[in-house]
């Protein structure tokens, strides 16, 4: 019950049903949702900041967090709802997914931003490997990780999750440590 209630409250922010009570609609929500935020990891280039501006757009809809923190939404998803804020800070508003503020959940940020906003210009902000790094074994060396094609739906389709072992860069690196919450170190 417990997951299902934090699944329905990710989802009610986009989703109202009509003629819906506003107390069943606030049963489902946190209120208020917590904010997550990472300290600044990235420099947003002009034409970044112009691909993400543009997409926006494009979307059609702006979303109050977007305004309320000059951010750009990532990913609505059912997880967290992930944004890239224009100082360069990942924020994530956290129902109970249990999201940290770390290397890795900010790579993976970017990451699952670049596939779902189509703009490949953030794959730039993910650090390049270092001399040092070796192909992720838990992930094969892809940045998703699928249990080895052992996670599968009930289709028997095989399933890939973000690789969390490796922040889905595909290589990990002694020099790296993901679980860190700051971007030096």
């Amino acid at each position: 019950m417990f997951k299902l209630r934090h699944l329905f409250s990710a989802l009610s922010k986009w989703w109202r049903v009509p003629g819906q009570s506003p107390d069943v609609q606030k049963a489902f929500v946190l209120d208020p949702p917590l904010i997550v935020l990472s300290e600044k990891f990235f420099e947003l280039s002009p034409e970044i900041i112009e691909a993400l501006e543009s997409w926006k757009i494009a979307r059609g809809y702006l979303d109050p967090t977007e305004q309320e923190h000059r951010a750009y939404l990532l990913d609505p998803g059912l997880g967290p709802a992930t944004y890239l804020t224009a100082e360069g800070c990942i924020l994530w508003i956290d129902d109970g997914w249990g999201v940290q503020a770390t290397r890795a959940f900010v790579y993976a940020a970017i990451r699952v931003g670049a596939k779902k906003t189509k703009v490949s210009q953030l794959l730039s902000l993910l650090p390049p490997a270092p001399s040092d790094a070796s192909p992720c074994g838990e992930c094969d060396g892809t940045g998703q990780y699928s249990a080895h094609g052992n996670l599968k739906s009930v289709s028997g389709e095989v399933i890939f999750l973000s690789c969390m072992y490796c922040g889905t860069l595909g290589w990990v690196s002694p020099n790296l440590d993901l679980a860190l919450q700051s971007r030096f170190g």
